[in-house]
């Protein structure tokens, strides 16, 4: 065996060419000739993917919507916890503010300066005002009294 007449593989041309030839597609059928018969297998699999998606994207819009209505909800409830700490704080800012001093700071109306000292440049905490109503009373037509009670110090209503 000399070198010429060595194929890869191992063989030499003379068994290359003993070996049986492969079949060959025919020439004159193009793609769509060759998958005419699988014509309705590729509608069931283009129908199933279309339903598969469809069923899918349905999902996912009903999660999102689902997942909106929480979300609102607890924004709205994070929103009414911050709010009602917000006035606390308010509310707890003001009741110990300092006031007087040698600036003259005062306190809201509501609240009344209480001085540490007796001195001119004193300065004090802000604290709420009492409310004190009258001691009135008010006949009812019963013969019965009510007094005044609240922080409008109104008349309670009479008995029925």
């Amino acid at each position: 065996m000399d070198y010429q007449s060595f194929q890869p593989g191992g063989q030499s041309q003379n068994q290359a060419q003993t070996s049986p030839p492969l079949p060959e597609i025919p020439k004159s059928q193009n793609l769509n000739d060759r998958l005419m018969p699988y014509r309705w297998h590729i509608a069931v699999v283009g129908v199933i993917i279309i339903v598969v998606l469809f069923g899918a994207y349905s999902y996912l819009k009903y999660t999102n919507q689902q997942n909106d209505a929480k979300v609102a909800k607890q924004a709205e409830e994070a929103q009414k916890k911050i709010d009602e700490i917000i006035q606390k704080r308010a509310q707890d800012m003001t009741a110990g503010q300092f006031c007087g001093g040698i600036a003259g700071i005062q306190c809201p109306s509501e609240y009344t300066c209480r001085l540490d000292g007796s001195y001119p440049d004193a300065g004090g905490r802000c604290i709420k005002n009492a409310i004190a109503c009258t001691e009135e009373a008010k006949q009812c037509p019963d013969g019965s009294y009510v007094g005044r009670t609240g922080p409008n110090c109104e008349f309670t209503a009479c008995p029925k």
